[in-house]
């Protein structure tokens, strides 16, 4: 489908989803500018409720039914809307819904941007500074590191930001020297 119309779908379904999310963004070719998408790319940061035990301790949260019920309207292709990702079908379009929260959207965000090369190329920078991505997450050992912002994803790398339009290998070469 061309970008406009692309465009206007993945508009709509954040406007269906924004009452039960803190954040969403529009990753993948469109997030790129490409001419022609072939799949809806949506990173989310869905509400959640605290989760209590029988003595109403905290022991986890939970994604909020509103989200949930709302993702589940439409076909379901994989996956869960209270998971990492789930792939459904609206409006006759296949749309990637991604999950994150406030510590991995940054990674989220700039892994399901892409392109495949350019995600590549990030995944050797991640290896060669001795981190890895992992379970939408970047790590350092067994650290966690919070990632709320692309921008905070390239300076752990030590690269400077690099505009989505311009995600590609050659720009990261570019980058790099």
């Amino acid at each position: 489908m061309d970008l406009a119309h692309a465009t206007h779908i993945a508009d709509t379904i954040i406007a269906k989803l924004s009452p039960y999310c803190d954040r969403a963004m529009k990753c993948g070719s469109i997030r790129r500018r490409k001419p022609e998408v072939s799949d809806i790319d949506i990173v989310v940061i869905p509400r959640r409720d605290q989760v209590r035990d029988m003595f109403q301790n905290p022991t986890g949260w939970i994604v909020i039914p509103e989200f949930v019920a709302t993702v589940n309207q439409w076909t379901k292709v994989k996956g869960e809307p209270y998971g990492r990702m789930t792939s459904r079908i609206f409006e006759g379009h296949k749309v990637e819904l991604y999950m994150a929260n406030e510590d991995n959207f940054g990674a989220i965000t700039l892994i399901r941007t892409g392109d495949s090369d350019f995600t590549h190329m990030i995944m050797k920078q991640v290896n060669k500074c001795g981190l890895e991505q992992r379970d939408g997450y970047l790590w350092d050992g067994v650290r966690k590191l919070s990632i709320p912002t692309e921008q905070e994803y390239f300076r752990v790398l030590g690269l400077p930001y690099i505009e989505p339009e311009k995600r590609n290998a050659d720009a990261f070469r570019l980058s790099t020297r």
